[in-house]
């Protein structure tokens, strides 16, 4: 295995001091290959930074032109930098100056003289935890990722088989019989393709939902069309009878309880109801058979104060408490793997923020294995133009260990009592041991703990927690009587954050504590913002398109099942098929360019094209097989030549997504040309250390069809909800070509046609 390469920059203005610590650290024996940056001031770091990676920064304080305060607010205000360790070492050794530093936004506040192989060693316990911390955030990203690509996989795959493969089956039957003879048996088949119809209606409407919820598109429209609402309890009543089905099908009892003189208040009737809708589906989907409980769902509406409410109460599986803010969040769900038809993570995400719009919350309340409480609450507003903003404090878990009882809960109490940015919920054990029972029940968000305990003392706790992957990202602080220098020493090396003596100022615990709770959740923002990012570029790729094929086949499998007794005669069932059959068609291809970007986006393209990659000898094949299958698939009648030498260069790459790019290519140039071009022609042509797959048609473009494809090279982000159905498809090929090192181009014109060229780079074995 071979040694991690980290940079770490040092900034002080002595010189001698200066290159002293950089030697001392580059021969210094560490479990890191280290390189080490230099700067006199922070101006200077700052510009070595936008230049390199830095991986640890350790600056003095007192410095010309920018100190080292100011040079630490710069690297915290870059969202790249903010993850950086930061160790000051500094002159400054009042206590007032070393309390500032510590309650700064600084790591580790150390003080001169110093021992050479004492700094060495602090700066590899830190170098430790930022490659854990970094570490798990990888790590939980390709989970995420994982994760969200098997709920897009299922939830798309699985109504659209629905779709397909009943039309098949329903196909196959009524050409088995005359249309005299035709029985109610086809009526399942129907159903089959209607709930198909059905599920992916209702995703991809959630989707586009939350696109434009998110670009402020919704929150136009709100205020457009938000009206008084005098019947709550109506409106929930509709939403109960919306929903009666699927209960009765999960053998679920829905009983209500409407509010008397249920307040009027503002908003829309129909985002309402959609987010009501989600969350009694939710309610009833997980409440699930428990032995000796009946299966019931209630829905109650109340007023209280100036709010109204509407809770939904379920007897089903629970939800431990570290889920309960993560529920809502886009492709998040709860225990996939025991309930695997729970959809899609969107409900809960579009519900929140339909009635966030409203300036509304939703709390929940919930016990694993006896039930959750999902409340939604909505200011009651006198006019249309009123608005309640609502801040809350940020919940926080802290665990605190400690033997000494009076000392446990007094500071337990003094933490209860702080009102700060975090709202505090306190665990509490007596040693090191209770500490870890409590770790396998709940996840803190912070650890504040004694040294000399009995059974487990703090630093054999703390190294069981840094061991366990679970706990290593939890920030540990030190509360002890151990003041001793080599005591604070010990402790840092061990990797706590913060190390406080007793007897300690309160005000000063609290910051602290408010400090590393920062940091805490700031790393979680970290991950969070990458996953943002990236549900950001997959809800991009939901485009209106699919509603059109789906709109298709619902209304042609419910005119097959109203009229179907009235058939009179083969080629009337043979149009209502087909039209099913071209609907299912295009709905296919959308799915698949929708999962295939998504593959793209969160990294599972490139894996795919990692382990399928090899040599590529006959180049000419791809051509010939791209041609063949666009015929066989999509135009029997369109002729397609190809032309290549006898000997073909051989390239490196994927020949399953280069004839992919090819058929994709084919098919714009046919589909979206002037006129139906009769022919088209493939050829491939070595030019020096390149090759050519080129793409032609007689017909030059339309010209929109063009300026799209143009955009497609021109620009990397994708938004799709309002874009033709082929601009997936050539987003793909433009992806799946850079994947290949290559370049994509294209021209049309009168005079020429069009023609689209993929260039790869020939292989050259090393």
């Amino acid at each position: 295995m071979s040694t991690r390469e980290v940079i770490i920059l040092i900034v002080e203005d002595d010189v001698d001091m200066l290159n002293g610590i950089a030697d001392a650290l580059e021969v210094y024996p560490s479990a890191y290959k280290l390189s080490v940056l230099k700067a006199s001031n922070g101006q200077a770091a700052l510009q070595l930074m936008a230049e390199r990676d830095v991986d640890l920064i350790v600056s003095d304080i007192m410095m010309p032109e920018m100190d080292g305060y100011e040079f630490l607010r710069y690297v915290r205000q870059n969202a790249a930098w903010t993850h950086i360790p930061f160790i000051f070492l500094t002159a400054r050794g009042k206590e007032s100056d070393v309390r500032q530093g510590r309650l700064s936004d600084a790591d580790l506040y150390l003080t001169k003289p110093f021992v050479m192989g004492e700094l060495a060693e602090l700066i590899q316990t830190q170098l430790d935890r930022s490659v854990e911390r970094q570490k798990r955030r990888t790590l939980t990203l390709e989970s995420l990722k994982k994760n969200m690509m098997q709920i897009l996989n299922h939830e798309f795959r699985t109504p659209l088989t629905y779709v397909t493969a009943y039309y098949d089956m329903l196909d196959r039957y009524l050409n088995t019989v005359e249309a005299s003879q035709v029985n109610r048996n086809y009526m399942e088949y129907l159903h089959g393709i209607q709930t198909g119809c059905v599920r992916l209606t209702n995703l991809v409407g959630a989707l586009i939902q939350i696109v434009e919820l998110r670009s402020g598109a919704m929150g136009q429209q709100f205020a457009l069309r938000r009206s008084r609402i005098d019947d709550l309890n109506g409106l929930v009543q509709m939403v109960i009878e919306g929903q009666r089905p699927f209960a009765e099908e999960q053998n679920v009892a829905v009983l209500f309880e409407p509010a008397v003189g249920a307040p009027s208040f503002w908003g829309d009737a129909d985002a309402l109801q959609a987010a009501f809708a989600a969350l009694l589906n939710n309610a009833i989907k997980f409440t699930g058979p428990v032995t000796g409980r009946e299966r019931l769902v209630q829905v109650k509406v109340f007023s209280q104060g100036h709010e109204v409410g509407v809770a939904f109460s379920d007897n089903g599986l629970g939800i431990p408490d570290a889920m309960h803010e993560r529920i809502f969040d886009l492709f998040e769900q709860y225990n996939r793997t025991v309930m695997e038809q729970q959809g899609a993570g969107m409900g809960l995400t579009l519900a929140r923020e339909l009635v966030q719009l409203h300036h509304g919350r939703i709390l929940v309340q919930s016990e694993e294995n006896k039930g959750s409480i999902f409340t939604v609450l909505l200011p009651i507003y006198e006019t249309s133009a009123d608005r309640l903003p609502a801040n809350g404090r940020v919940p926080a878990t802290l665990l605190l260990v400690e033997d000494e009882e009076n000392l446990l809960y007094g500071l337990a109490d003094l933490l209860l009592l702080f009102e700060g940015r975090y709202k505090l919920h306190i665990l509490t054990a007596t040693n090191g041991r209770e500490g870890l029972d409590l770790l396998q029940e709940h996840l803190p968000d912070l650890i504040i703990s004694d040294i000399m305990m009995p059974q487990m003392d703090g630093h054999q706790f703390l190294k069981t927690v840094r061991e366990n992957p679970q706990w290593v990202h939890i920030p540990f602080i030190f509360l002890t009587a151990k003041g001793e220098r080599r005591d604070e020493y010990e402790g840092r090396r061990l990797g706590v954050e913060e190390y406080i003596v007793k007897p300690y100022e309160p005000d000063d615990v609290l910051k602290l504590v408010e400090k590393r709770l920062d940091k805490h959740f700031e790393s979680q923002r970290l991950v969070q913002a990458d996953f943002e990012q990236l549900k950001r570029g997959i809800l991009n790729l939901v485009t209106r398109e699919m509603m059109q094929p789906l709109t298709a086949v619902s209304v042609h499998t419910l005119k097959l099942a109203q009229g179907l007794d009235q058939v009179d005669s083969p080629e009337q069932l043979a149009a209502s098929l087909s039209a099913i059959h071209d609907g299912s068609e295009r709905l296919n291809a959308l799915i698949k360019d929708l999962i295939t970007l998504a593959e793209l986006q969160t990294g599972e393209a490139t894996v795919s094209y990692t382990w399928e990659a090899q040599p590529i000898n006959e180049l000419g094949m791809v051509l010939y097989e791209s041609s063949q299958t666009y015929r066989h698939q999509y135009a029997p009648e369109t002729e397609v030549t190809y032309t290549f030498p006898p000997e073909t260069p051989t390239i490196f790459g994927n020949s399953r997504m280069l004839s992919n790019c090819l058929e994709r290519l084919l098919r714009f140039s046919i589909a979206q040309a002037e006129e139906r071009p009769a022919t088209a022609t493939l050829s491939l042509s070595p030019q020096d250390d390149e090759v050519q797959l080129s793409i032609t048609a007689v017909s030059p473009l339309q010209a929109p069809a063009f300026a799209q494809f143009q955009q497609v090279l021109e620009y990397d982000d994708i938004n799709l909800i309002d874009a033709p159905d082929y601009v997936a498809s050539l987003y793909i090929v433009k992806q799946y070509v850079a994947l290949h090192h290559g370049r994509l181009t294209g021209q049309s014109s009168l005079e020429s046609g069009s023609c689209f060229t993929i260039s790869l780079p020939i292989h050259t074995p090393t």
